[in-house]
């Protein structure tokens, strides 16, 4: 695929080139998953990662260089924590 043919391609090169990172560099395989992948602009993406308890955040920027290669050249991680635990019936935990 040619990645710089069109908006659509451009996309698509992009989103693979997060995933393809984040399944290589996040090292936690457990919780929720990928939550969501977010185009903030053009050139910056935000990656949401449910945990329990937390969301981990991976923001990404990415430029497309010579023939259509899509190209990491920012990411920043931060974590977003949910409070205390929640018991699958009840309400929060107090400790």
């Amino acid at each position: 695929m040619r990645c710089n043919d069109d908006a659509i391609k451009q996309s698509v090169c992009i989103y693979q080139a997060i995933l393809a990172d984040v399944d290589k560099t996040y090292p936690m395989r457990g919780g929720g998953g990928i939550g969501s992948i977010k185009g903030t602009s053009t050139w910056d993406y935000k990656v949401k990662i449910l945990q329990e308890g937390r969301t981990d955040h991976i923001d990404y920027t990415v430029r497309i260089g010579a023939g259509g290669k899509v190209k990491i050249v920012g990411k920043k991680e931060s974590t977003e924590s949910h409070g205390p635990p929640h018991t699958p019936l009840g309400p929060p935990i107090r400790r």
